[in-house]
């Protein structure tokens, strides 16, 4: 009963309400539905906040391809990017592993190939793990329009991690001068959502898009 209170929370909030009708309470709520089936399949993952905007994300591109059939593929194509032929799902396992990894190797990347970043971000003493588990947690989706949040997670279904890890170095390569020059507060303003917003503005989200 938890877990489907806390799903009954996040559905009217994610993307903006999309998903709010109808009530979950009708049996109806697709996006409720479709969380609820997975957290009773996979218990060892339950719900946790986030996972809404990749399974809403699901079923939306399913609804513009006009599949037949479209919740049960909607579900297991989630089932396959959570838990099957993926781990995302230790993002929201116990501890968040999965984060703690991941920026771990951004990290490195960073100590690596922009060792100026790296360095700003010691003196200013900023965590990235708690900056980068919003766009983690919804692979960039609460943060980007719909039509862009499709590109990320075709993307993923294709390359997988490195599809994002590829985002995450072309932004600091594209944005490495502004970052350095930033005060704590406007660094982690800016790691935490605004350069996913510059981005998508200025078209230089991907690493295909012009820089």
């Amino acid at each position: 009963m938890e877990i489907e209170k806390l799903i009954v929370k996040d559905v009217p909030r994610t993307f903006g309400g999309t998903f709010e009708r109808p009530s979950p309470s009708t049996g109806k709520n697709r996006l409720f539905n479709l969380l609820k089936v997975y957290s009773l399949l996979h218990p060892e993952v339950g719900y946790t906040q986030g996972m809404s905007f990749i399974a809403g994300l699901v079923l939306m591109l399913f609804d513009q391809k006009e599949e037949k059939d479209s919740d049960y593929l909607s579900l297991m194509i989630f089932k396959s990017l959570m838990t099957e032929c993926s781990d995302w799902y230790r993002f929201y396992s116990d501890n968040t592993p999965k984060l703690f990894l991941f920026t771990k190797d951004i990290r490195d990347h960073l100590r690596l190939n922009h060792p100026l970043i790296h360095k700003a971000l010691l003196d200013h003493n900023v965590i990235l793990e708690s900056l980068l588990a919003s766009p983690l947690f919804t692979i960039f989706s609460n943060l980007i329009p719909v039509e862009q949040s499709y590109q990320v997670l075709e993307r993923y279904i294709l390359d997988g991690d490195e599809a994002i890890h590829r985002i995450f170095h072309h932004l600091f390569r594209v944005y490495e001068g502004e970052i350095v020059r930033m005060d704590c507060w406007d660094m982690q303003m800016f790691l935490g959502r605004k350069m996913y917003e510059r981005a998508i503005d200025s078209c230089k989200f991907f690493p295909n898009d012009q820089l």
